[in-house]
């Protein structure tokens, strides 16, 4: 099974997200690591809805300028969006 970390990771590893992630982190790959780092030990200890502990994750990155742990909020739910779909889309596909 594919732990949430790698599911949301992976629709981050496109251009265009590396590209928003990048920005949100302002343009500091040395801060991109680190969020990287954070999202993975973060998502591997869930314990509560992926979306709440998705907004307290963003709300605790207090190297990332304020508003954009808004936009970094909405880019780790559009790809969890992404991937749960891409997930049903499969199991459509399998039932037919």
């Amino acid at each position: 099974m594919t732990s949430p970390f790698e599911f949301v990771l992976k629709n981050l590893v496109n251009l265009h997200n590396e590209t928003a992630m990048l920005e949100i982190c302002s343009w500091d790959e040395d801060k991109l690591a680190i969020l990287y780092k954070n999202l993975e030990s973060s998502l591997l200890e869930v314990n509560t809805p992926i979306t709440e502990n998705l907004k307290t994750f963003c709300s605790q990155q207090f190297y990332i300028e304020r508003e954009n742990r808004e936009s970094l909020y909405e880019l780790l739910e559009q790809a969890m969006i992404n991937e749960l779909k891409e997930i049903s889309n499969k199991q459509m596909e399998y039932e037919n």
